[in-house]
């Protein structure tokens, strides 16, 4: 009877632990998908109040991080920060500002997390810098996550003429005087890598923080 008592409390005492076990990991499961859902949702759920008139593309970037937790990155030159533009939302969400800014522009931008890349559209054709290498490369330039960077720097190294930046894919095209060529891929906060060119056409970077 004892014996019998003993293996009857062993079992309850397992069948708490087992619950206790099954609460925890659907709690961490919970908290997880919540922390993923309100990174995810930041751009959506974050809205501006913004009513400006004449003012600089400057001005504007200064007001987006000043009243969020968004960060704006651009190359030098990629935009022209002291362009005089107008922009009036009333609780919206931050792509309805920056379609405002750059409507009918050469530049794009991405949103990845609370990262805003603002980059100069690629061109259909060649700059007359690039044409003047004999040799085309083309590739994908991405993250250690194997996310597409868009607007990342790609430039023949030793020759500040010939370069480019990758487009809303992530690709870049460049033209290279010779196989002998070194590309150098650089972006904002990453660690700029390079790559020989030798007999290769299409190069693909992964760039790490």
């Amino acid at each position: 009877m004892k014996n019998q008592s003993f293996f009857n409390l062993n079992k309850i005492k397992c069948r708490t632990l087992l619950s206790f076990k099954s609460v925890f990991l659907l709690l961490l499961l919970l908290s997880t998908a919540q922390i993923s859902l309100a990174v995810g949702s930041y751009s959506q759920t974050k809205v501006f109040t913004i009513q400006a008139a004449e003012k600089t593309v400057r001005q504007i970037f200064n007001e987006i991080e000043k009243t969020s937790e968004f960060i704006i990155f651009y190359r030098d030159g990629a935009v022209d920060l002291n362009r005089k533009v107008s922009v009036n939302v009333a609780n919206q969400s931050v792509e309805k500002i920056l379609e405002q800014l750059f409507i009918h522009t050469e530049n794009g931008y991405s949103i990845k997390d609370r990262q805003i890349s603002v980059y100069k559209k690629e061109s259909r054709t060649p700059s007359v810098t690039q044409q003047k290498g004999k040799i085309k490369i083309t590739g994908v330039v991405t993250d250690g996550k194997g996310e597409s960077i868009i607007g990342a720097n790609v430039s023949v190294k030793g020759n500040a003429g010939i370069g480019g930046i990758t487009n809303i894919e992530g690709r870049y095209e460049i033209y290279v005087p010779s196989e002998e060529s070194v590309l150098l891929v650089s972006y904002l906060g990453y660690n700029t890598e390079e790559a020989k060119v030798k007999d290769r056409r299409n190069i693909n970077v992964m760039l790490s923080e």
